[in-house]
């Protein structure tokens, strides 16, 4: 009885430790399901597709801030105008409380075989909420890269960015019980084996 007393104590406590300890990089997944959004102020218009890009998957710690990933984009055979974008991003991994986007201002000119265009996106939103295996407190930022003004041959362009995990969740109650219960067994059983031998 007393073997399976200890085991179940240290049980709860490597659970308990590997929930911790599973806080400490989450895995990142952008999905295809983001969408990209123009609003045409002045100007005739845009004629062309706005298409977001494939996956991508990374790990990132509190603090740290993922590698350049191009979200969308963009295709302008023939354009004259200036507005306003919205980028909403797909995290498939972990789960926002909140849309994961920004929005800034575009001018642009195309015709077929060139084109001068730029992008100023406002400064990210520094808070979005975010949980993962059951724990709460996660947040993240994205931060869009501005396009400068500059001619070029083409007329693509591809809207990239960075998402930084600003703070690690916090492992549910549940966690931190089976950690205080193994720990509290395991001592007990410890202290019963010391007075024994005294």
């Amino acid at each position: 009885m007393k073997k399976f007393f200890v085991f179940l104590c240290a049980m709860s406590l490597v659970f308990g430790v590997v929930g911790v300890a599973g806080a400490v990089a989450i895995p990142f997944q952008v999905g295809t399901g983001g969408f990209l959004e123009g609003t045409v102020t002045s100007g005739p218009g845009v004629l062309g597709s706005w298409d977001a890009l494939g996956t991508d998957e990374f790990l990132l710690g509190e603090g740290e801030t993922s590698h350049v990933i191009d979200f969308f984009d963009i295709w302008t055979p023939l354009a004259l105008a200036e507005g306003t974008v919205t980028a909403n991003v797909e995290l498939l991994s972990p789960i926002p409380s909140e849309d994961v986007c920004n929005t800034g201002k575009f001018k642009l000119f195309a015709f077929f075989i060139f084109s001068n265009g730029s992008v100023t996106w406002d400064d990210p939103k520094p808070v979005v909420p975010y949980s993962y295996g059951g724990m709460d407190g996660g947040i993240l930022t994205l931060d869009l890269i501005d396009i400068p003004s500059e001619w070029q041959c083409g007329t693509h362009y591809t809207f990239s960015g960075t998402i930084t995990n600003n703070q690690t969740p916090v492992p549910e109650p549940a966690t931190m019980l089976l950690v205080g219960v193994g720990l509290i067994g395991l001592a007990g059983v410890g202290r019963r084996k010391f007075v024994k031998k005294t």
